[in-house]
This record gives C-alpha cells, structure tokens and sequence, in this order.
C-alpha cells in the first residue's frame, strides 16, 4: 500500500481550495492565471497595432525590430503568439529564445545554429560560415528566418554583437527577421550600440492600458474564464487601474488577490475596499523585501 507524501496532500488540498473558490463565482477554471495561455490575451488596441506590426515585419522581410515596453505589459505574450501565427506556415522557420545572455558571441552564435540544427563549424568564424551558407540555402528556398528573443534587455555585448553580424551578410533583402522583445532598458542597450541600432528598421512600443481598456480586459478574462456577470463595481474597477498604472501584469495579480479576500470574507463582489486590503498587502510585502 502506498501513501501520499505531505507535499502531496498539501498540493491535493489546495487544489480543492482553488476549485471551490473558482465554483463560488462561476468561473470554469482560473481567470487570473500567470500562465501565458493565449486564451486569455487580451488585445487592446495598442496591442493590435503592435502585433500587427510584428507580422508585417515577418511578412515583408524588414529584419530587425525592436520591440519595448515596461514590465508586464504583455511583450512575451505577444511574442508567444507571433511564434504560434507563424508555427505551421511551410515558408517560414521560426526560433523563440527566452533571455539568452551568453557571455561570449561564440556561445550565442552556438546556441542560435544548435536551435536551427545547424551543424558545427571550426571555431568561430567556422561557425559564422555554417550559419551564413545555412540561412542563404533556406532564402534560396524561399523559406523566411525568424528569429524572436524575448527579454533582449538581458543581452550581453556579445548578444548584441552577434545580432549585428547577422546582418553583414544581406545581399537584396534581409535574410533573417530578428525581433529584439525587451523592457525599456533595451532602448539604452541599442542607443550604446549606434551600428546595431541603425540597423533597426522597426520600432514597436508596447502602452500601458487606459482605464476603459482595464475594464475590458478584466471582463474578458472573466468571460473566458466561463463568468458572464460582472465581479467588480466601477469604484473597485477604477481602484484597480490606479494602482496598477494600466500593466496588465499587475491587474491580474491585484484581481487574483481581490478574489481570494472576497472568497476568505464570504462577499459576492469585489468593491474599492477590498482592492485597498489587497494594495496595502502587496506594498507591505514589497517593502519587507527591502
């Protein structure tokens, strides 16, 4: 006979915690979950416009983009889902790399062909030509590169190196699309690089939410989620903005928090003061880790 572990009964507990909790209110499954599920991706108009614009970058061939915005706007989501809008195209080969920060521009370079399965070449500049007669066989082919680095501002110099040399080999067209997805420090990165920031043909600046985009997305996620009424008053929808500065990141998490305080307190609705509770929490936490 087997028997579970603490760990185990803990996890099984909390599951039934969640489910309960999510039962209460009508929702199917969690609203505020910090998984990057497209499901529950919210485009505001500021980012349509952006996704568009990545596509077309893609589609067009214009090679390097940057692609900014503050902390938890939604960046990666928006990179995940360039990756899966180009997953199944036959004429496009697409490679999603998540904070690479290799200390030399051997190791990037590496990690980049051993991605693509490219093979190994002599050395550096062995290297560099494998990759070269790589992407030149595939544009040969009519086949589109693309390559996608999320939270590029964690590149090193040898990052961004490698992203400079991938251009030096263009003939008519630009060979490889690379999208540099990062937080506004990236912005600094490129401006220190003047060679590599020339070379950037598209700029792409990911807004925070206006409160009526506030209201929508946390309405949608609820939709989605499987609740059709509201769960929020209008006061609890402004308290929520404010705090939140319109990051769609730190919405979910304030509302995440709201649901737990109204499930713990047995209320049918989320007001200003419950958002307030959950505020204050969340700056003394943050102020403990000072």
């Amino acid at each position: 006979m087997t028997t579970d572990q603490p760990g185990q009964l803990d996890m099984t507990k909390n599951n039934l915690t969640l489910q309960k909790m999510w039962d209460a209110y009508g929702f199917d499954e969690d609203p505020y979950s910090s998984s990057a599920d497209p499901r529950f991706l919210y485009f505001s108009d500021g980012h349509k416009k952006a996704f568009q614009g990545m596509v077309e970058t893609v589609i067009q061939r214009l090679g390097l983009t940057a692609v900014i915005g503050g902390y938890g706007y939604g960046k990666s989501t928006l990179a995940r889902k360039l990756a899966e809008r180009f997953r199944t195209d036959p004429k496009v080969i697409l490679l999603y790399l998540d904070g690479i920060n290799y200390s030399t521009e051997y190791g990037v370079l590496l990690a980049v062909c051993d991605a693509f399965r490219i093979p190994h070449g002599k050395g550096l500049s062995g290297q560099w030509k494998e990759f070269m007669n790589w992407v030149i066989s595939k544009a040969e082919n009519d086949i589109n590169v693309v390559i996608i680095f999320d939270e590029a501002q964690m590149f090193t110099k040898a990052g961004l190196d490698f992203v400079h040399k991938s251009y030096n080999f263009d003939v008519t067209r630009k060979l490889v699309q690379t999208f540099l997805v990062g937080q506004t420090d990236l912005t600094r990165r490129l401006e220190n690089k003047p060679e590599l920031r020339d070379r950037v043909m598209s700029w792409i600046s990911i807004l925070p939410l206006n409160i009526e985009e506030t209201v929508s997305l946390i309405n949608y996620r609820s939709l989605v989620a499987g609740r059709k009424e509201p769960l929020y008053t209008s006061r609890a929808m402004n308290a929520i903005y404010n705090a939140s500065g319109g990051s769609p990141r730190q919405i979910v998490i304030i509302c995440r928090e709201c649901l737990n305080v109204i499930f713990n307190s047995g209320k049918q609705m989320v007001d200003e003061s419950e958002v307030q509770l959950v505020i204050n929490i969340i700056n003394s936490n943050r102020l403990k880790l000072l």
